[in-house]
């Protein structure tokens, strides 16, 4: 149900439900959600109103349900507190939702016997791999191209449109995005100007890096990982930090974005570099230990700081590359609140079960960085709402 609203009495914390426009210009999608921030802008901009969400409960799932699948969800939190107010209301969240949805295998590629534990192996450390790494080649062009325009103080939505439209790829997904339910506008949007001008040039910049990345990687080795639901659960966890960010009181929080959809890089490059010790890694993790420790155990180091690495390489910046190389310890230093809304944001898509790359458990949430977001448990459902609306048709628009 939804229901429009005077701006004056648009309760903070509740998701539009349809796009905000001013001026012919659109401020905000539907699915946002109104922070203090938020309404704060909309007022400046002399929005009057606003259609959101009624917020009336949904029909109340049937007992048998939650009973079942809170039997099947109990070993996934494992790791965590349940006595934290925080967790207490992540596990409801993704109670309710399996319980409407099902619980179906974390893992889409069975898991091998679990390896016998060697301890650590002398190996080279993650810059020294990222930087043997010649099988991965350079971001493309385009990309480098549409953060140079994006960088522009002065830029037009018609120099980005001009860029976007020469790659084909991410022209098309643009559109898709555009033309999703994200936006859910009465007509269709045709042309690569207007959908810039919709989604706004910053994002398009981060549409941009998604596109770049997916196409880079190209398929998995399918007997390690199932390269569709990596690619679910790394967008997942974009759009939960992003969410996060968002709910924090972040006015742009594009950046943690982009950082939780490359907070898994790393796995990525030991797919196709080191398979062998990935197999053994993701064999361990599916028999109750940490990934990372795993990692570290093998290697000398994690995913994290393997992704990190690479960003660095490519030349992105600090402010993507902290928050990937410590997203499951949760402790940033220049970029803190970032590297809080990707380790927050991953459980949050985990909770959900937004794609997977193999991890038996949800890891365990890190207390300083929750308590930097200084984020209401109470609005976490409203989190993982706006996050399943926004991922399932970021998927249908980025993977087909």
């Amino acid at each position: 149900m939804i229901r429009p609203v005077a701006l004056e009495h648009a309760p903070a914390g509740s998701v539009t439900a349809r796009p905000v426009v001013a001026q012919g210009r659109t401020l905000i999608g539907p699915g946002t959600m109104l922070n203090p921030t938020v309404l704060g802008l909309l007022k400046q901009a002399g929005v009057l109103s606003v259609v959101i969400e009624d917020g009336k409960p949904e029909p109340t799932t049937d007992a048998k349900a939650i009973i079942a699948t809170d039997a099947q969800l109990r070993p996934r939190f494992a790791s965590q507190n349940l006595r934290h107010p925080a967790i207490q209301a992540l596990y409801r969240v993704s109670l309710m939702h399996h319980a409407k949805v099902g619980l179906g295998p974390q893992r889409a590629v069975p898991p091998p016997p679990a390896p016998p534990d060697r301890g650590r192996a002398p190996v080279a450390s993650a810059r020294e791999i990222a930087d043997l790494v010649e099988s991965i080649p350079p971001l493309p062009v385009s990309f480098l191209r549409i953060s140079e325009v994006v960088g522009d103080p002065h830029c037009t939505t018609h120099a980005v449109a001009t860029v976007v439209a020469a790659d084909q790829s991410l022209a098309l997904r643009t559109l898709r995005v555009a033309n999703s339910a994200i936006y859910a506008l009465p007509g269709r949007v045709e042309s690569i100007a207007q959908a810039v001008a919709l989604i706004g040039i910053k994002q398009i910049r981060s549409l941009a890096l998604a596109s770049a990345v997916i196409d880079l990687f190209g398929p998995l080795p399918p007997e390690l990982i199932d390269t569709r639901r990596f690619w679910e659960h790394s967008l997942g966890v974009g759009i939960a930090s992003r969410t996060l960010g968002e709910l924090s009181g972040e006015r742009d929080a594009e950046r943690q974005f982009s950082a939780g959809l490359l907070h898994d890089l790393g796995i990525a490059v030991l797919a196709i570099t080191m398979p062998a010790v990935l197999a053994q890694t993701l064999a361990a993790a599916a028999h109750g230990e940490a990934l990372t420790t795993a990692e570290r155990k093998r290697l000398g180091f994690d995913h994290g700081d393997l992704g990190a690495a690479l960003l660095e390489r490519w030349g992105l910046p600090p402010s993507l590359s902290e928050p990937v190389a410590n997203h499951h310890s949760g402790v940033g230093q220049r970029f803190a609140r970032e590297t809080a809304c990707v380790h927050v944001g991953e459980l949050l898509a985990e909770a959900l079960s937004l794609g997977t790359v193999g991890e038996g458990q949800i890891p365990p949430l890190v207390m300083p960085a929750w308590d930097l977001l200084a984020i209401d448990p109470v609005d976490l459902p409203k989190a993982a709402t706006v996050t399943l609306e926004q991922h399932q048709a970021l998927v249908m628009a980025m993977l087909g």
